[in-house]
């Protein structure tokens, strides 16, 4: 009970966590082994790293947000003055 109420105190505090920990750890599996040239080197994780730093910058151009507050603000601030004009 106490550990089910932290772990969901935690993904509510840090809800990229179970993405980091999924990160970290891949990073850590794709580093190569002491036989490699140079050895334990992370060019893997590296390639990793940035097909993942690629992917996430390019939804900026997927997601599109709307301003419902300024629309908002907008249509308030025009009855108001339609209202003052009256």
């Amino acid at each position: 009970m106490l550990f089910s109420s932290f772990v969901r105190l935690l993904l509510t505090s840090y809800p990229q966590l179970p993405l980091t920990l999924f990160h970290s750890t891949a990073q850590g599996a794709l580093r190569a082994g002491p036989n490699a040239s140079p050895p334990l080197n992370m060019y893997r994780a590296l390639v990793f790293n940035g097909v993942f730093v690629v992917t996430a910058a390019s939804m900026i151009f997927l997601i599109r947000g709307v301003q419902k507050r300024k629309q908002l603000d907008e249509l308030k601030l025009q009855e108001a003055l339609s209202a003052h004009d009256r």
